[in-house]
């Protein structure tokens, strides 16, 4: 469970995992057919510090090119930005732990 209850990876869209039409033919469809869903949330703010977007997470580039890579190539980049949100995540908890330590050891300390 994360400190704040959120998973970082919880907000990444999922990809597609197509079926073919016909319900009788349960079988996946194959990689060529997959279709990879846009990160996008519909946040769209450039952050200038990271120089990415707050709602999805990636570069104007990534952005720019996203309806014209292939499937390898977007989720390369959704891995990304899942390692991202993760290593942001383990700071954050590692901040808060820091934290709630200097708390404890220092009764005196104002919140």
């Amino acid at each position: 469970m994360y400190s704040d209850g959120e998973n970082p990876v919880s907000s990444v869209p999922q990809v597609c995992v197509g079926y073919r039409s016909n319900p009788l033919e349960r079988a996946p469809l194959s990689m060529s057919e997959f279709q990879v869903n846009s990160p996008c949330i519909n946040v769209c703010k450039i952050d200038e510090p990271t120089q990415r977007c707050t709602g999805c997470d990636r570069t104007i580039e990534q952005i720019t090119l996203w309806s014209r890579m292939d499937n390898d190539s977007k989720l390369a980049v959704i891995d990304e930005i899942v390692a991202r949100r993760r290593a942001r995540q383990a700071t954050k908890t590692a901040d808060e732990h820091e934290q709630n330590a200097s708390v404890l050891t220092n009764p005196n300390h104002s919140q």
